[in-house]
């Protein structure tokens, strides 16, 4: 961004997770200014296949050949309307969680993903009564640690 000294705001601010430009006077509609949505958790299911979520409520896969560069993701959806602190896979069948700030627990099904792509829908969506702050699989178990003093245990089929 290029930087007016007089009044300290940007001239102009290049969005590069959308290769926008947002100009002097304009607003934009994203809450990034100079940086695309951050990863804010990791999580693999296997040796290559990776799930992440990001700051803008996306949540993602993609496959890692290697660690030269972030590839693009393999299927990617809106999935939560504020950031996405946490995901982890679940059982054997490729299923994935994810836990956002909107207080959502989400189940992805990786048939949906092959099927859907950015279109797929949750199989199931779960109300939390506090901001997660991690989340753990055992089998079929999650376990979400939220802002408050309980641990919850969600039971995925």
């Amino acid at each position: 961004a290029r930087w007016d000294s007089k009044t300290g705001k940007p001239r102009g601010v290049v969005n590069v997770g959308s290769l926008s430009v947002v100009r002097e006077n304009e607003s934009s509609s994203s809450g990034q200014m100079l940086n695309p949505p951050f990863v804010l958790c990791l999580r693999f299911d296997g040796p290559n296949r990776l799930a992440y979520g990001l700051g803008d409520g996306t949540v993602a896969v993609t496959t890692l050949s290697h660690l030269a560069r972030f590839p693009d993701p393999q299927w990617a959806v809106p999935g939560h309307s504020a950031q996405v602190p946490c995901v982890d896979w679940v059982g054997q069948a490729g299923t994935l969680v994810s836990a956002g700030n909107d207080k959502m627990l989400r189940v992805w099904s990786s048939e949906s993903q092959r099927l859907y792509g950015a279109n797929a829908l949750a199989i199931a969506e779960i109300g939390l009564p506090y901001l997660p702050n991690a989340i753990a699989v055992r089998e079929q178990e999650v376990f979400l640690a939220q802002t408050s003093p309980v641990l919850q245990s969600v039971v995925v089929r």
